[in-house]
């Protein structure tokens, strides 16, 4: 069943296999798209990167790729439904075999990936959603290695993974080339521990990084916030982000 969802100015689909959580638009947000001309989204899912990147700036233009053509059809129907088609290219491939025109094109790459190791994970049996979850298609090493070759020199590269994994990104990410420059952990609550590690790199740059406060998400009453508040308000377009 395709869902619509309602972003603030754009619709985009979502179907049961291919739905956005939090995670994604913290990966947007902290990827400060605003100043970005010709980004590209990995693994897009049903779109909500690059229409979050849109809807945050409208002179960029974003490719859309994914290995399930299930979840470019659902890219394409909402570009096709917000008339959006000079700025969000959808594209079906794999992102070990991207295409050679994509090389050092792009100023910026995202990806929200697979949490789980290949084998680490729970298969469900439904692919879209063991793809999703798990490297199956692609690992670490494939993300960043296919992130150096397309971003243009100086380009900056962003990725969320667990905390667990960290260590993993940051290997990979300079093995490919990449130097990790922003570290950003996300939390629940200030008491909790990291839930999500948000991280950019620079292809080329010269080694060193800053480490910014957390990413808190609740308040001890449950409430967002402060800051949490904000990004759904640029999300849903409520605020000029």
């Amino acid at each position: 069943m395709i869902k619509k969802e309602f972003l603030g100015i754009y619709n985009i689909f979502c179907s049961e296999i291919h739905r956005f959580g939090t995670d994604a638009v913290l990966l947007e947000y902290f990827a400060q798209t605003k100043k970005a001309k010709n980004a590209c989204d990995l693994g897009t899912g049903c779109g909500i990167i690059p229409f979050l990147m849109l809807q945050n700036n409208e002179n960029i233009k974003v490719t859309a790729v994914d290995i399930q053509k299930d979840a470019i059809d659902l890219v394409k129907k909402a570009v096709a439904e917000n008339g959006a088609e000079n700025s969000i290219f959808p594209i079906n491939c794999d992102l070990k075999a991207i295409p050679n025109e994509f090389r050092c094109k792009f100023d910026l790459v995202t990806i929200n990936p697979p949490y789980k190791r290949k084998g680490a994970g729970k298969i469900t049996g439904i692919n879209g959603i063991d793809i999703a979850r798990n490297e199956i298609e692609c690992d670490l090493k494939d993300i960043c290695v296919c992130a150096e070759k397309i971003l243009i020199p100086n380009g900056k590269f962003c990725i969320c993974q667990r905390p667990e994994r960290f260590g993993e990104v940051i290997f990979e990410m300079k093995k490919a080339g990449i130097e990790p420059k922003t570290i950003r952990f996300v939390k629940n609550k200030t008491a909790d521990k990291p839930m999500l590690v948000l991280i950019s790199g620079i292809k080329g740059a010269n080694v060193g990084n800053e480490i910014l406060p957390d990413l808190v998400l609740k308040n001890d009453d449950n409430s967002d916030t402060f800051e949490v508040e904000n990004i759904y308000k640029i999300m849903r377009g409520k605020i000029n982000g």
